[in-house]
């Protein structure tokens, strides 16, 4: 039954709902089976520009105190957090709306220029961002970013 396996939080914008209340079977060769059953948790309107500790907007906040407050507590310990399955492990989407609705802007609307450069700094900022996020985490926290 899916409430004796261990959750797996994917956290982003409302597209993590498509990946609501799955179950997940994961083999590796280090690890054996385990199995995870996808809990989604929105937060509306995610961009991966938001996740940078200076953005002073709500996405930011309602993905601060997500975390921080409204998921469970991990066992886990920094020291042990690469090799330890009881800390608290999360999927974090976010990137479709900065690509929707802000890479480029202007630029694009005629194709005529590049937008590489804002796709290398948004992507530099997001990775950037997420490693201060799961290091100052008071919840052994462990991100796994996806595409």
């Amino acid at each position: 039954p899916a409430n004796q396996i261990k959750p797996l939080y994917i956290v982003g914008d409302s597209h993590v709902l498509s990946l609501a209340w799955l179950q997940m079977d994961i083999s590796a060769r280090e690890t054996p089976d385990l199995q995870r059953f996808l809990v989604p948790v929105v937060i509306t309107g995610l961009k991966a520009w938001h996740v940078r500790p200076e953005t002073r907007f709500f996405t930011r906040s309602n993905l601060c105190t997500m975390l921080a407050d409204r998921l469970p507590q991990s066992q886990g310990s920094r020291d042990t957090l690469e090799t330890n399955i009881d800390s608290l492990t999360i999927a974090l989407s976010a990137g479709e709306i900065d690509c929707r609705e802000g890479l480029g802007g202007p630029k694009l609307e005629g194709y005529k220029q590049s937008c590489t450069g804002h796709v290398h700094r948004t992507v530099q900022e997001y990775v950037g961002a997420v490693r201060v996020l799961s290091k100052n985490s008071t919840n052994c926290l462990q991100v796994l970013v996806m595409p």
